[in-house]
């Protein structure tokens, strides 16, 4: 019993985040273009999870305007895309 209840505190029940006993936090991360992207580490699982639901929208969202004409010269939308290995 004792081992079920370590295992519930270290893993979530949130995709895209566990937690990290290195450094003592919860971890937020998303696997995307090929490349694990940590988001970063969080006190709580909440924040965690938060902040890899805002990720997979940024994700999606680049995603979809890409190919936009007016999007192929804005420079903070291309540093974003190859930040994310998007093409």
């Amino acid at each position: 019993m004792e081992i079920s209840m370590v295992r519930r505190r270290l893993t979530s029940e949130h995709l895209g985040v566990c937690w990290d006993k290195r450094v003592g936090k919860w971890v937020a991360q998303i696997r995307r273009g090929g490349k694990n992207h940590v988001l970063g580490h969080y006190d709580n699982e909440e924040d965690a999870a938060y902040q890899y639901e805002v990720a997979a929208d940024d994700y999606e969202f680049l995603c979809q305007i890409k190919d936009e004409p007016e999007m192929q010269d804005d420079k903070i939308i291309q540093r974003e895309l190859a930040r994310w290995g998007i093409k």
